[in-house]
């Protein structure tokens, strides 16, 4: 190692022997000898606050870890839920779970689960009662303790039951659920020889000494003796120069340099050489070279304790020129408080995620929550808790798909953040708190604390709802729909607020986006339309096979009757998957190469809009836009066919002379010299169905107009299409309608009566 600034300390500090007085340099090495005396004070104590960082670091990422896979994985979770018949397929996954934790941290001496129902313990190993397990009395106190968890002084365990040596460990007791903690306890052993050797990689072991004591003073391991318990050692231990106090476990690390005579030594030279520097010059050099070297000690002891730590150990780049260890203890230092912001940073987001995760849980209702629950979580996240009633609303980023396109992830982060502070804000500008939470990327959940008093104050919640969305669409370049759900008395009915809040949105593709939706202006409405509208989507379908333009118009009363009822979202996508399921099935009479266009064109995009889709108007555009291009690809396809022209005549002639009873199969292959077998195998592949089934489609859509619009009776109408005997007609009309001609025309005499 360079040593750069020691031969600068030494060039220094010959002029000054040369040039001042015996008695100024006496004063300057007397000072000198307590400047390094501090140094070593101060770099000790920093050695050691390291060093008890890293314990904590440690046992804090064992608790992590452990407490993630409770988060996540449900195995766990079931562990702890109350049934008659336990799964042993769920203790055992769960004691592979615990075996392989175990594996995953050397620190980890075992993991056990108390289940309180029962009173069974689940280790790696075994299941077993609690009273028949060698922990039982520690068990029965963790469970029995409501205070929040900590790491436990060191005790001794049997690490097997056939083991009689025990093994000294701490542990950390956490009650399940996290929450309320009713349903029982989990227990974390830490290995404390283990624990120990992480520490003694760290205190460097040449100069120095670390003792670790627990909260009630007892020596929880010392490197010079390796473990704690010697009797021999009592007393012998070298003076403490620094200590430090856990802020995760309470223990004090206590530390100091081993050989302690060296600052004794230091004050006997500076004395000693105040008293014959007048004497002699060449003294008065080797004594200023020695303070030199010992006032670079520290510095090097530092240097030292840097290039031990991995986490800190720092190679001079290839391309500088003289090696400095200031930079080097500075850029060290850097890392230091990068570490410490690290840790505000992870203790910021294990708030922030406490909150959300009790947000989800509360509007939610999967669990009730008391008022002092309530009250004590508020407290945690600097909320006000106080309430007379409670209201929430749900606000809705519109066209999202859009906005996350826009906008980068960090814009979106601040547009998010604006618009709950302005909510805030507008909430307490009016005597109301709020507390808010981002229940998914699109949706902020907003629970509106209204203070004593008449129902009015709720009625104030759409008008400040309306001034945020007036805010941020003036503000923020984007809008908000906001959906309100009703006022609620009690903290346990927030939930069904906030699901009539969340039904209350899913009018907005019929209502329009950029509004305040209450639930009371949402009640579900019965939709007498809902039959016309399937019906009306079958008639599409057929239309639209059969490449009519009538299509469009049907297409079009579907969604005039979406617009003009109270449909929901769900309503909406109901109808919009019929209408896809009517023309796949309608699809699937076509030649191949038509339905082969289809599946992969007109089909997904259908699919794909209908699932995605935000307001009425833009699926309805959408999908009329897909239908056009598909319609228009379909008459491309038949009129490249030689005898397209022939077939459109054919059923030209259908509609003008389907009233002839003597027109069949026979007669139309007659008529246009064409043999029934080819005639019958060309009208199925323009139209995907069959030449008798199209004529009668034909003749009962006629007689459906005859029967609505004239008093006829069934017999004449039957003449009218076509069908010499009414037995016929009517037996195809049900078997098409699936309803006879007389009950047709009572059921839309009866539509007519209602509607007037």
């Amino acid at each position: 190692m360079k040593k750069h600034w020691f031969n600068r300390f030494l060039v220094s500090y010959l002029p000054i022997f040369i040039f001042i007085n015996s008695v100024l340099v006496f004063i300057f090495f007397l000072v000198l000898s307590d400047q390094v005396r501090s140094q070593a004070v101060k770099a000790n104590q920093a050695a050691a606050e390291q060093a008890l960082q890293s314990v904590d670091y440690s046992l804090r990422s064992v608790h992590e870890m452990v407490m993630k896979e409770f988060r996540i994985n449900e195995d766990l979770q079931q562990f702890f839920i109350e049934t008659a018949v336990p799964s042993p397929i769920v203790h055992a996954k769960v004691s592979s779970l615990l075996s392989g934790m175990t594996l995953s941290n050397d620190l980890i001496h075992n993991i056990y689960l108390y289940r309180d129902y029962d009173r069974r313990v689940l280790t790696n190993k075994m299941m077993v009662d609690a009273d028949e397990f060698a922990e039982k009395e520690f068990v029965q106190e963790a469970f029995a303790d409501k205070t929040v968890a900590n790491w436990t002084n060191i005790r001794e365990v049997l690490s097997e039951p056939a083991v009689t040596e025990p093994v000294k460990v701490v542990s950390l007791v956490r009650r399940y659920p996290i929450l309320s903690g009713d349903s029982g306890v989990i227990v974390i052993n830490v290995n404390a020889s283990l624990l120990q050797k992480r520490v003694d990689e760290m205190t460097g072991g040449r100069m120095s000494f670390m003792e670790l004591y627990d909260r009630e003073g007892t020596r929880f391991f010392d490197k010079r003796l390796q473990f704690a318990g010697n009797a021999e050692a009592e007393g012998k231990g070298d003076p403490v120069l620094s200590t430090a106090v856990s802020d995760l476990t309470g223990w004090e690390l206590r530390s100091g340099y081993k050989s302690i005579p060296f600052f004794s030594f230091a004050s006997l030279v500076s004395n000693v050489w105040a008293w014959l520097a007048f004497g002699s010059i060449l003294f008065g050099a080797a004594a200023i070279f020695y303070v030199s070297r010992r006032n670079y000690k520290p510095i090097e002891l530092i240097l030292e304790r840097i290039s031990a730590s991995p986490a800190l150990a720092l190679d001079a780049s290839p391309g500088e020129g003289r090696f400095d260890e200031f930079k080097r203890i500075s850029t060290a230092l850097d890392d230091l408080i990068e570490q410490s912001d690290h840790f505000k940073r992870r203790q910021y987001e294990d708030l922030a995620y406490r909150k959300q995760f009790f947000f989800e849980e509360l509007l939610s209702g999967e669990r009730p929550v008391s008022l002092d629950e309530w009250n004590k979580e508020m407290t945690r996240f600097g909320l006000r808790s106080g309430f007379g009633s409670l209201m929430t609303a749900v606000a809705e980023i519109d066209r999202y798909s859009a906005f996350s396109d826009t906008y980068s992830h960090r814009d979106q982060l601040l547009l998010k953040y604006g618009l709950s502070a302005v909510i805030k804000e507008i909430a307490e500008s009016e005597s109301a708190a709020v507390a808010s939470e981002w229940m998914s990327n699109r949706h902020l959940a907003v629970i509106f604390l209204l203070p004593g008093g008449p129902s009015e104050q709720a009625a104030r919640v759409p008008e400040l709802c309306e001034r945020a969305r007036e805010w941020v669409k003036a503000n923020l370049r984007m809008t908000v729909t906001f959906g309100i759900g009703d006022r609620v008395e009690e903290i346990g009915d927030v939930s069904l607020s906030y699901e009539e809040a969340m039904q209350a949105l899913k009018f907005k593709p019929v209502l329009g986006s950029d509004k305040v939706i209450s639930a009371a202006d949402c009640m579900p409405a019965q939709h007498n339309g809902m039959d016309l509208i399937l019906q009306t989507a079958r008639a599409l379908a057929q239309s639209f096979r059969l490449n009519e333009e009538s299509w469009k118009e049907m297409y079009s009363r579907i969604f005039d009757i979406l617009r003009e009822g109270s449909f929901s979202r769900d309503d909406i996508v109901h109808v919009l998957n019929y209408m896809n399921f009517c023309l796949e099935k309608e699809m699937m009479d076509l030649p191949a190469d038509v339905q082969l266009v289809w599946r992969e064109t007109a089909q997904p995009q259908l699919l794909a809009g209908s699932a995605r889709f935000e307001l009425l108007e833009d699926i309805e555009l959408e999908l009329q836009r897909v239908l056009s291009d598909a319609a228009g690809r379909f008459l491309a396809m038949r009129q490249q066919r030689h005898n397209h022209k022939l077939i459109q005549e054919i059923k030209l002639y259908l509609e003008q002379n389907y009233a002839n009873p003597d027109l069949s199969l026979d007669h139309i292959s007659e008529h246009f010299e064409l043999s029934p077998k080819y005639f019958s195998r060309l009208f199925k592949e323009e139209f995907g169905e069959k030449f008798i089934e199209f004529l009668a489609k034909l003749r009962v859509q006629e007689a459906k107009r005859l029967l609505v619009e004239t008093d006829e009776t069934v017999q004449t109408i039957s003449v009218k299409v076509g069908y010499l005997h009414a037995l016929s007609f009517i037996r195809m009309f049900k078997k098409i309608t699936s309803i006879t001609p007389g009950l047709f025309r009572s059921e839309h005499q009866n539509a007519d009566k209602s509607e007037n």
